[in-house]
């Protein structure tokens, strides 16, 4: 039962929402890479060097992990969602929901607690 387990200490505030909706994507992208929610690195599978965030139209999070390599002997041009192998991969909602989602959940825990 969720109200038997213990509340873990948390950003459930007011502030963390205004984060979520006066923020860019790029802050909040930062946020989920510091909670470790997402990678905050990803190595190229061509080259074995690390990739690079790069900010891209079209996409839901607007970043993407990139290795563009334009050398004869190892050209590759490698793409990688900032979403690869996390829980929000199969996704097409911004992660800001899920993080809205989390925060309310921690909210229900802390009264149930508190309420005990």
């Amino acid at each position: 039962m969720a109200c038997e387990r213990k509340l873990v200490e948390s950003e459930a505030t007011t502030d963390f929402f205004v984060l979520l909706g006066t923020k860019g994507k790029k802050e909040t992208l930062e946020w989920c890479m510091k909670a470790n929610l997402i990678a905050s690195h990803y190595e190229c599978p061509k080259c074995k060097k690390n990739m690079r965030l790069q900010e891209r139209k079209g996409t839901v999070d607007g970043y993407e992990w990139r290795c563009r390599n334009q050398s004869k002997d190892n050209r590759h041009d490698v793409v990688r969602s900032v979403r690869k192998s996390t829980w929000f991969s199969e996704s097409k909602l911004c992660y800001n929901y899920y993080l809205a989602f989390d925060q309310i959940l921690v909210w229900q825990e802390h009264e149930c607690v508190r309420g005990e």
